[in-house]
């Protein structure tokens, strides 16, 4: 196995990105809340940007 780590810090929610609006909108008509849970646009800009994901965080 390869080492694991943490690259979240590079999609991080003081980027924009081209699909950054767009997602945004979709977030907001599809479920109506108005902002991501702890780490949910990191993993979100990480997977459109189509990096490989595995993503682990608790459904509350």
């Amino acid at each position: 196995l390869s080492e694991i780590k943490d690259d979240a810090a590079e999609f991080s929610s003081d980027h924009t990105y081209s699909h950054t609006n767009d997602m945004l909108r979709v977030f907001h008509s599809a479920f109506g809340l108005k902002q991501f849970r702890s780490n949910q646009l990191e993993a979100v800009n990480a997977a459109i940007l189509k990096y490989d994901c595995f993503v682990l965080m608790p459904t509350g």
